[in-house]
Parts: structure tokens; sequence; C-alpha cells
């Protein structure tokens, strides 16, 4: 786990400094941000799924928009970044 990855419950409770944080650790608009994000913060979930929501809820609280429209199409994402590079790590 990155030393830098802090488990976020609820976006409300942060000042703007820590949202832009957050927005950094992200990944801003790029998923590479988020693919990270989310395998940091799964031990503090029980499900892949739940992890999922729980990323995928702070990225819209954060740009008001969602950036996958399920967990299933995050997984295809990833699998496809996976397959376009090999080298790629989480």
């Amino acid at each position: 786990m990155s030393k830098e990855h802090q488990h976020i419950e609820n976006i409300e409770e942060l000042n703007t400094s820590q949202k832009y944080q957050l927005s950094i650790h992200l990944g801003g608009r790029t998923p590479l941000g988020f693919y990270r994000y989310y395998f940091n913060d799964l031990e503090y979930h029980r499900t892949q799924t739940d992890c999922f929501n729980h990323v995928n809820e702070l990225y819209f609280d954060l740009y008001g928009e969602y950036r996958y429209d399920s967990y299933d199409t995050f997984r295809k994402c990833y699998n496809r970044a996976l397959t376009k590079n090999p080298y790629f790590e989480k």
C-alpha cells in the first residue's frame, strides 16, 4: 500500500486543500490514478465491488460525474489497460 494513501469516508469532511490532494491521488481525469486509488483502498472494504462503489462516489463528489458506469465497466477497462501494457502496475 502507498505510504501516501489515506482512506476517506466522507468527502464533505475535507477542506479545499485535502480535496485537491484527493483529486491528485485519483489521477485527475485519467484512469491510472483511479486504478491505483482503488487497489490501495481495497483493504478498507468487504468486497471489491464495495471498494469500487466507494471510489467511484468520491470521484463523483469531486468531478460531478462518475468515472465508470458500473463495476463491470471498470473491470473491462482495467483488463484492457493490462492487455495493452503488460508492465502496468497496480
